[in-house]
């Protein structure tokens, strides 16, 4: 068995069912929910990381390299999986018959009162990815042994109030935030690789709530 295949076998054994009652599934009412596809593609026998720089377009995320993804819709989403490929399709350009879920890791809370709801899979080799102009600005295909590679991670942290909240960031590709966090989980659950040295936490959903945003 090559390579390859083992990484995709290990994905797949790695990664919890939505509903599984050891995945950290987080409700709370002064946030919304949304989804993100975290979208792998076997590209020359490496498997890729797929993902966006999105536009100068909306109030926030504005230039941000994230995964395809957006809020929770329910005229037109039955689930925060639908939310996932409906936003892969609109945003990339690839239909759900192409892309295989493996699976999700845990939810995520952000500082803008967002849960994010991580998706794995896979997106069908050769398939054509069709950036979506208003709101992506750029797509990229990034090795996984980039982000694997101690060499290319950097943290530092911000406080809020009394507390540090960490950063987590890939400076070649300005990948940081809450998708940087996501990759970091990511490689923790799979390769049981750890790359943060800090021992620092991210917030947790009641302490976001209780700081107050900027108007």
């Amino acid at each position: 068995m090559n390579k390859r295949r083992i990484n995709i076998q290990i994905i797949k054994s790695k990664l919890l069912n939505f509903d599984s009652p050891e995945r950290l599934k987080i409700e709370h009412e002064l946030f919304k929910n949304s989804a993100v596809l975290f979208p792998f593609m076997e590209i020359d026998k490496s498997l890729n990381v797929i993902l966006i720089k999105r536009t100068n377009v909306g109030k926030r995320h504005r230039k941000e390299m994230s995964f395809p993804g957006g809020r929770f819709d329910p005229s037109l989403d039955n689930s925060l999986l639908d939310t996932a490929i409906r936003e892969t399709e609109e945003e990339i350009g690839v239909p759900k018959e192409y892309i295989k879920i493996f699976g999700c890791l845990d939810d995520l809370p952000t500082t803008t009162r967002y849960i994010i709801t991580p998706f794995v899979g896979l997106i069908q080799s050769g398939v054509e990815l069709k950036k979506q102009d208003t709101e992506v600005e750029e797509i990229y295909q990034i090795p996984m042994d980039f982000f694997l590679n101690q060499q290319n991670f950097t943290e530092t942290y911000f406080k809020i109030g009394s507390k540090k909240f960490p950063i987590y960031r890939y400076p070649k590709y300005n990948v940081w935030g809450a998708t940087a966090h996501l990759i970091v989980s990511f490689i923790e659950r799979v390769y049981g690789v750890s790359l943060s040295k800090s021992g620092l936490k991210r917030l947790n959903v009641d302490q976001l709530a209780a700081i107050e945003l900027p108007k």
